[in-house]
């Protein structure tokens, strides 16, 4: 891996990118101590360092532009769904349990191709099949097992046969 700033004295980039560092730093610091739960020494400093580190390759990262991430606005709006969906897909997991339990029928598991315009290498295709992958996969009766670039489909499996993931909706 080749890295582009070797040549820009770090003064600069310190310069630069400082206040970014900084800001991304707090939040998971905020993050850190929310996830373990407690303030002590120990916690704080391993949290410190950690969160550091993450912070230095998130910047890292996108100083290469490895990883791009172009959203639409109006794509996250179908996050607001997002519990709605996952109640309705907990509601499909618990029937399929109390069939299989009283009845003793299997579920109609079942893998999907599903279409889905996926785009290409560019950063708004990549925040979609992100996304997609994430609203689709959270809700607990349908896995994306992956998304195919040159067919334009993604393959879901689901536990219990239902219809389209309603996400796929929202992003098109």
């Amino acid at each position: 891996m080749q890295f582009h700033w070797a040549a820009v004295p770090m003064e600069s980039l310190t310069h630069k990118y400082w206040a970014t560092w900084a800001i991304q730093w707090l939040c998971m610091m905020a993050l850190w101590f929310a996830f373990v739960s407690k303030v002590e020494l120990a916690e704080g400093l391993i949290g410190v360092f950690a969160t550091a580190a993450a912070a230095t390759g998130d910047l890292v990262i996108r100083r290469q532009g490895f990883a791009k991430f172009r959203p639409e606005a109006r794509w996250f709006l179908a996050f607001w769904r997002e519990p709605w969906w996952v109640l309705n897909g907990t509601v499909v997991i618990f029937w399929a349990l109390v069939r299989r339990a009283i009845v003793g029928k299997q579920p109609d598991s079942t893998f999907r191709s599903l279409d889905f315009d996926a785009g290409r290498a560019g950063g708004q295709a990549c925040a979609r099949r992100a996304l997609a992958l994430i609203l689709t996969t959270l809700p607990p009766n349908s896995v994306v097992i992956g998304i195919d670039e040159d067919k334009n489909s993604m393959l879901v499996h689901q536990l219990q046969q239902s219809g389209e993931p309603e996400v796929m909706k929202e992003l098109k």
